[in-house]
């Protein structure tokens, strides 16, 4: 660490880290020992918890001890690894000081900010970037969004322990929490799987505008060199939408108004792309001349 001249240095009284997240650092590599098997440790905690710092601290103590490391950024809001609206994986094998400033390794993208629409497909990132993690590290430490209440964030949570379940891997839960706000998330599982820690004191409240202003300072890092390339309408396809996924209708149909028409498969119909919203009339023109109900 380098000290540019006239600046006020102030030595803080007491540590920061919480004592206990040293014993983790202890019985996670206790349990690599004894098991010949890859580690995944899932954190739960609540907004403004400190779950990246907290992934930050055990990424840098593993590698002191030998171990690779992958840290997982589930947060797809406020990514650190990777862009808002994606799941990013990178593997670590030097210490670090900011997750944002490394590139993933595994990118798994969502398309938005919130998972709440995108559960599918939030599920099968997970899975396809924690097993990049498991290939590739002794250890993945999966950070988690903030979003632990309600009935999608309960639902969330546990699907990602079902997942982990699933998974060749000796997984843990570990629960950062001032209080006992998280114990909705592990009833019922097994104790030994479940790590309680609490909340470094250092740990600090952001606003909504400052998470806002926080995304769109990452979104524009991550498109500086970003170049405009154009894409034949003939040589692409669409993923999870009905755009270019049927046959394309060749018969002249409302010229003026229509762009684009295709015809699905089975009784799905067919799909139209306008200048502009249809009459109802307009639709039912369409259907009566192309056959389709």
């Amino acid at each position: 660490i380098s000290v540019e001249k006239d600046v006020e240095l102030t030595s803080l009284p007491t540590r920061t880290i919480p004592d206990d997240w040293d014993k983790v650092v202890d019985y996670v590599i206790n349990q690599k020992k004894s098991l010949d098997k890859r580690i995944s440790l899932l954190i739960f905690g609540e907004v403004d918890t400190g779950k990246t710092f907290f992934s930050t601290y055990l990424t840098n103590r593993f590698i002191e001890n030998k171990l690779s490391v992958s840290v997982l950024d589930c947060d797809t809001g406020q990514s650190d690894i990777g862009l808002p609206g994606s799941l990013g994986l990178a593997v670590f094998k030097e210490p670090i000081l900011f997750m944002a400033d490394t590139k993933p390794d595994s990118l798994a993208f969502l398309g938005s900010h919130s998972p709440s629409e995108h559960f599918l497909h939030y599920a099968s990132g997970f899975v396809k970037t924690v097993n990049y993690g498991l290939k590739n590290s002794d250890v993945v430490i999966i950070d988690t969004p903030g979003w632990v209440q309600s009935d999608c964030g309960r639902a969330l949570r546990r699907t990602e322990i079902e997942i982990l379940q699933g998974l060749d891997t000796n997984y843990f839960i570990v629960l950062l929490q001032r209080g006992n706000e998280l114990e909705h998330l592990v009833k019922g599982l097994n104790e030994n799987k479940i790590i309680r820690l609490t909340v470094s004191k250092k740990a600090y409240s952001t606003s909504v505008d400052e998470r806002k202003k926080l995304r769109e300072f990452i979104y524009k890092k991550y498109f500086v060199n970003a170049k405009e390339i154009e894409l034949s309408f003939d040589k692409i396809f669409t993923d999870r939408g009905y755009l270019l996924s049927g046959q394309e209708v060749k018969e002249k149909v409302l010229e003026k108004k229509v762009v684009w028409i295709e015809k699905l498969s089975g009784w799905e119909g067919i799909f139209i792309v306008g200048k502009q919203e249809l009459l109802d009339t307009e639709l039912e023109k369409i259907k009566s001349q192309l056959n389709i109900r």
